[in-house]
């Protein structure tokens, strides 16, 4: 064998040229380097197939001289060809036969070119296989060189080099890079061959390889690319019919789960070595292999896979949690794939009832949902021919409802209620599946509640997201029915919410003008840019029928008197539904359920009208068709009145007091802080589903049988023996809530725009229709004065009196108790008003919200230029009724107002945060003060009480000083201001004397006011703060000393003016400076002290004409002008602009009727605009464009052509180092430029401290050496 290969048979010629193309056969791959790759294959291939050279001889001659004739291998792809030259030197001297085989193949060159391009590519596969003796002919070539080639073992270890290569075994030792280009280049190689017995021994051999469980990524990643390669040769071997060949005869499937049993069975017992590849990415091959092969190009329609098969699947990935989504991601892209085959129906189902079960409802992912809800679908298209409640049916949305309920991820859970939602109220039949809807929601909260105390974070989660359902499912139900709701409200006989019969609307509505087509007639109707264009298409259908009907019975007359009418207006009836047109856009049904504000609707459009032919019926799978083309939904299957029938209201309202009551039970020996905050989140959680309740109520239309029981007051029972009192004395706060509410709604004096279109409207309650405002006022009053008659009042008042909306001892208010103590003090105030003062008392009791009075600013009393003697002649309050004064005669109503107006005790802050969101707290201060304002104006005996009482003093402070929420701080001081200052216009003394009472009290808490410091102002800006002030305690005494009548300023007894005017001046001098010059800190105690000196000067006390006064005049001159030295940086105290305004206000009173301190200041102002006390300025200087800038940084004036000199400074000067080099430079005398670094550090001064936009260099710039000035400091440094 070694005498046949040896250099008398081998030319010399060919082998230079062969050499470097072969180096370059890798060289895509390799990029530079070069890498032996011998020692991973071994040396023992090459005698092996020398002896099976002989052997195959014959009996392959005919196969191989087809597989290598010019024509076919003409066919085969370039991509891989070498192009480069390389040096491959390196390799002489070692035994190749690959070496020899390219000499072998290279010596045929001359036959064509196109082989000589494409030889070298098969040189790895024909390893040691051609005849080693030249070959000149193309005979010889055919017959003798190609006999050769086993084709047996092209996959055989040592056969083909990129196979090798690619195997995990040799694959291990080369870079990640490396691997993936000899994998191309062997799917290159081996696809583009034209011969199928090749490519049909590399299938085998990756068959071969998944049997043996070695290499399975890549055979899995090459059999898809070698069955792709058979589509393009005809159509008796073409990918179908490779693929079941693969089937039948090597047992393709079966060979693949056997192998993914094998590698699952490994995982789990952490036997398998994670070598090359991830997990992940093992599983990812598999199923794409999968795909591949069941694609419709890949495979027959009738190959799929069997039960058994789809269970090892499920069994193997989707049980395996890493892998869980990626399997379950395969299984969605056959349910929702038409291109994908690998299951049918039966598959389906048995998945469907079978499999999906068996998925945690906690733990299922979005992927799982989605393909839970394909499955859902194809479940009810597969049934609804014969049986539309099928158990299927019924098990997916068994399993749906566990995931909406119980599902981990809010996201998930979310998207199965939407589809819940769907298929409820857009069923095929209408609305039949309401009932069980409601049911089963109804079912599920009561479960949940009642395993509250076992397992709390559990059941507050499924309290949570049944609630969601609900109130969703109802919105939901509103969007899509909008029309026939609508209707029914015109008609008379609507639907209305509890929240929308108790609340007028805020927004300002939009009147939409309709224009029929046609006709002279206009339509102006009043929308809200809330209602939906199925609103709209409501109103203008009942308008457009009664225009109908009007020219109907015109035509009918003229007829009877023998006249010719116009015919054809309208066809007899609406003949297909009203088209409108607006902005030249037809507002088609498909827009029912968009509002008009995201439609952009603006007052006064113009809507055109007409009527139009029918649309074509959509068809399609899942076509939904609009509500207003469907007939109106039966009563009986409306959710908001079945959520209304018992025992649903009373199960909500029993949910709604344990989550309200709801007290973790961990709470009580949680001994670790971590313990103790997951107790309060608990806490928390439930009161806020409680509020979700709530919610939920005010969306059901309000419950028939109490408001039949108070519409139809008397003292005696009801007919249907409820009697509404009884509904007053229910302990519940929550209930009693609701009811009050009805009495609101009932009692509220109703206030329509005059514009509305009659008939609209129809409210639930009788009292509120459309009829005309003066019989709507007087149903309104004569209801409640019914009411009050009736002992509605007296009722209410007993409630408030006896405190049971007041918490216990050491317990702290909740959000219920406010609420219903807001709405409980509101109604006290409606009853109580006298009727002829209605208009004067509807702003602050029947219309108050509050936002105009705490976004307005109020003005401080400083700026107010009221004289002394104004006494409150601005303050209307208006009276109350005998009966009122009759009823609280002799009671403690006094002390429980003084109790309520403070709501903060035993309060936690994370507490108070969380119902900070909630205005109820504000409404129960402002309702309070507002009863007792109204009651001391109409009764002198209150104020005497107050006086008389021992809580006066903690009162007043706990509501000037200690309430943290501004907004109610400021409610409670407006609130004291007018009962101080109520009645002092007339003659009773009591009124002046409580006014000097309170200001007296009030002065005791100076200490404490300040005390209280600022906070910078960004840090308030992201949410309210919760903090104490003083702002409002110093408004209040200010208004209060302004108000001091003339006869009480200078007596002693109560308050000594003069003692306090010496007293502020100290505390004024004594004041720490806190303000600060950029006004992120403005001290309102400075400001307040200020405000105060100067109400308390203008009533003149001896300290204003002191000597003591003239040195406080001065000092409050140095507050303004005095400037910031070295010793003292941050003067002057006043910096802020309150704080300023303030300080030029007290010095204006201070000279007024002072001729010596009007002198004294007249000569310090000339004197600070003398030339002599500072540099002269420009003619047009303004001070405030020359005030250091907001960035805080100083910049230096440019001299012309100094720019470059200038930045060179400022960059010194920004950095640290070099800063303090310069600050720290000694003096000496030796030192070369030392008035160079003096004037350096000058300027490097006025860049730290000056208060000017810039600082002008001056004579630091003049030609000096500043370039050795700088290196001499650097050196001196170093």
């Amino acid at each position: 064998m070694q005498a046949e290969m040896g250099p008398a048979h081998m030319p010399p010629a060919p082998r230079t040229p062969c050499l470097p193309r072969s180096g370059d056969f890798l060289g895509e791959a390799m990029g530079s380097e070069l890498f032996n790759c011998r020692r991973f294959i071994g040396p023992q291939h090459h005698h092996h197939h020398h002896h099976h050279h002989h052997h195959h001889h014959h009996h392959e001659g005919h196969m191989v001289e087809d597989m290598l004739s010019a024509d076919d291998v003409s066919c085969s792809s370039s991509q891989v060809s070498a192009k480069s030259e390389k040096n491959m030197a390196d390799f002489d001297g070692e035994e190749s036969g690959c070496e020899e085989e390219l000499v072998q193949i290279n010596s045929h060159a001359e036959l064509t070119s196109h082989l000589q391009q494409h030889l070298p590519n098969l040189a790895s596969i024909y390893h040691e296989h051609l005849a080693q003796g030249p070959a000149v002919h193309k005979h010889q070539y055919s017959g003798h060189a190609v006999t050769d080639i086993n084709l047996d073992n092209v996959c055989k270890k040592g056969s083909t080099l990129l196979w090798d290569l690619v195997q995990d075994e040799d694959a291990i030792h080369l870079s990640e890079g490396l691997i993936n280009e000899a994998e191309k280049l062997l799917c290159s190689l081996v696809c583009w061959f034209t011969d199928r017995q090749i490519r049909m021994r590399f299938i085998e051999g990756c068959l071969e390889n998944l049997a043996h469980h070695r290499s399975v990524v890549v055979s899995l990643r090459l059999l898809p690319k070698l069955f792709g390669t058979f589509q393009q040769f005809g159509s008796s071997y073409d990918t179908h019919w490779i693929t079941m060949w693969a089937e039948k005869e090597l047992h393709m499937m079966k060979l693949f789960f056997e192998d993914l049993l094998h590698y699952i069975q490994e995982v789990r017992e952490q036997r398998h070595k994670f070598a090359l590849y991830g997990h992940s990415a093992e599983v990812q091959v598999r199923l794409q292999f999968l795909t591949c092969v069941f694609s419709t190009l890949g495979s027959p329609d009738h190959f799929r896979l069997s039960l058994e098969q789809v269970d090892i699947l499920w069994h193997c990935l989707v049980e395996d949690s890493e892998c869980y989504d990626d399997a379950l991601h395969w299984f969605l892209n056959q349910v929702r794939s038409k291109d994908q085959h690998a299951m049918g129906m039966e598959t389906y189902k048995h998945l469907f009832l079978e499999k999906m079960p068996q998925l945690k409802p906690e733990t299922i992912s979005m992927t799982g949902l989605n393909l839970f809800q394909h499955l859902c679908n194809l479940a009810r298209l597969a049934t609804s021919a014969y049986d539309s409640g099928s158990n299927c049916e019924l098990c997916g949305m068994d399993q749906l409802w566990g995931i909406a309920l119980r599902a981990q991820s809010a996201d998930i859970s979310r998207a199965a209620i939407q589809y819940i939602n769907s298929y409820y109220i857009n069923g095929k039949t209408g609305l039949e599946k309401e009932q069980e809807f409601i049911s089963k929601c109804m079912e599920s909260l009561m479960i949940a509640s009642g395993n509250l105390e076992k397992d709390p974070h559990s059941s507050l989660t499924i309290i949570e997201r049944g609630l969601l359902m609900l109130k969703t499912h109802l919105e939901a139900f509103r969007r899509r029915f909008a029309y026939h709701l609508r209707q029914w409200q015109i008609e008379g006989t609507g639907i209305s919410s509890h929240l929308k019969a108790l609340s007028d609307k805020q927004s300002l509505p939009l009147r939409i003008v309709c224009q029929p087509a046609g006709l002279p007639d206009k339509m102006t109707i009043e929308m809200y840019p809330s209602d939906q264009v199925a609103d709209l298409r409501a109103e203008v259908t009942h308008w457009y029928e009664n225009l109908q009907k009007e020219q109907l019975n015109q035509q009918a007359q003229l007829q009877e008197f023998g006249q010719s009418s116009r015919q054809g207006d309208f066809p007899g009836g609406l003949m297909g539904p009203v088209r409108m047109i607006s902005s030249g856009h037809e507002l088609t049904t498909d827009y029912d359920e968009k509002t008009l504000h995201e439609l952009g609707f603006k007052d006064m459009q113009m809507v055109f009208v007409s009527l139009g032919a029918p649309r074509r019926e959509r068809k399609g799978e899942g076509v939904q068709l609009p509500a207003s083309c469907l007939p109106p939904p039966q009563k009986d299957n409306i959710p908001m009145l079945l959520l209304l029938q018992e025992p649903h209201l009373t199960t909500l309202f029993d949910l709604l007091e344990m989550l309200a009551c709801f007290k973790p039970p961990s709470a009580e020996r949680a001994m670790e802080n971590a313990e103790s905050m997951q107790s309060e989140e608990l806490h928390l959680h439930a009161e806020n589903l409680s509020r979700r309740v709530w919610e939920l109520l005010m969306l059901l239309p309000t419950c028939p049988n109490m408001l039949l029981a108070f519409q139809n007051i008397s003292e005696e029972t009801g007919s249907d023996g409820l009697c509404w009192k009884d509904l007053l004395r229910i302990k519940s706060p929550h209930k009693l809530l609701y009811a009050l509410e009805i009495i609101e709604a009932l009692g509220k004096p109703n206030r329509r725009i005059r514009r509305e279109s009659t008939g609209s409207y129809s409210d639930l309650y009788p009292d509120s229709d459309d009829s005309s405002e003066d019989q709507i006022e007087n149903s309104k009053n004569s209801w409640s004065c019914k009411f009050v008659s009736s002992g509605g009042l007296q009722l209410l008042l007993e409630i408030f009196n006896s405190a049971i909306l007041e918490p216990k001892d050491q317990e702290s208010w909740t959000v219920w108790l406010l609420d219903c103590l807001a709405c409980l003090l509101k109604l006290i105030c409606q009853f109580a008003v006298d009727p002829a003062d209605l208009d004067l008392a509807y702003h602050d009791v029947f219309a108050w919200s509050g936002l105009s009075d705490t976004q307005r600013k109020r003005a401080w009393p400083g700026k107010s230029r009221k004289a002394a003697g104004d006494h409150g002649k601005g303050l209307h309050i208006p009276r109350l009724t005998e009966v009122f004064l009759g009823l609280v005669q002799g009671t403690n109503l006094i002390q429980r107002l003084i109790n309520v107006a403070y709501t903060y005790d035993n309060l936690a802050h994370r507490a108070l945060k969380a119902q900070s969101d909630h205005r109820s707290r504000h409404e129960v201060t402002h309702y309070s003060m507002w009863l007792l304002v109204s009651w001391a104006h109409c009764c002198s005996l209150v104020k005497s009480s107050l006086a008389d009482s021992d809580h006066l003093h903690d009162w007043l402070k706990k509501l000037t000083l200690l309430v943290p929420e501004t907004a109610v701080r400021h409610e409670a001081c407006n609130g004291l201001y007018k009962l101080s200052l109520s009645g002092l216009e007339g003659g009773e003394s009591i009124n002046r004397s409580f006014l000097l009472l309170a200001a007296s009290t009030l002065l005791k808490f100076l200490p404490d006011a300040q005390a209280l410091k600022p906070l910078r102002v960004e840090d308030c800006e992201e949410e309210p703060l919760l903090r104490t002030g003083c702002k409002e305690y110093f408004w209040l005494l200010c208004k209060l000393i302004d108000n001091i009548h003339v006869k009480d300023a200078s007596q002693t007894t109560l308050l000594d003016l003069d003692a306090l005017a010496r007293h502020l001046a100290d505390c004024i001098r004594s004041r720490e400076i806190l303000d600060q010059q950029d006004g992120n800190v403005e001290d309102d105690g400075l400001t307040g002290l200020l405000r105060l000196a100067t109400s308390v000067v203008k009533h003149k006390p001896p300290f204003k004409f002191s000597r003591e006064g003239q040195e406080f005049l001065r000092d409050v001159h140095n507050l303004l002008f005095m400037l910031p030295s070295l010793k003292d940086r941050q003067q002057p105290k006043c910096k802020s602009h309150s704080a300023r305004a303030a300080a030029y206000d007290l010095l204006v009173e201070m000279v007024k009727g002072s001729v010596e301190n009007y002198r004294l200041l007249h000569n310090w102002v000339m004197s600070q605009h003398m030339q002599a006390s500072h540099a002269p300025y420009k003619w047009d200087y303004w001070p405030h464009d020359d005030v250091r800038a907001e960035c805080r940084f100083v910049g230096l004036t440019n001299l012309g052509a100094t720019c470059y000199l200038a930045s060179t400074i400022q960059q010194l000067y920004m950095i640290p180092e070099a800063r303090q080099a310069v600050f720290t430079a000694k003096y000496a005398e030796e030192i070369k430029h030392k008035t160079t670094l003096l004037e350096l550090q000058k300027m490097f001064t006025y860049l730290m401290e000056s208060e000017r936009k810039a600082y002008n260099p001056g004579r630091s710039v003049r030609p000096t050496p500043w370039t050795s000035c700088l290196s001499t400091l650097a050196s001196r440094r170093t």
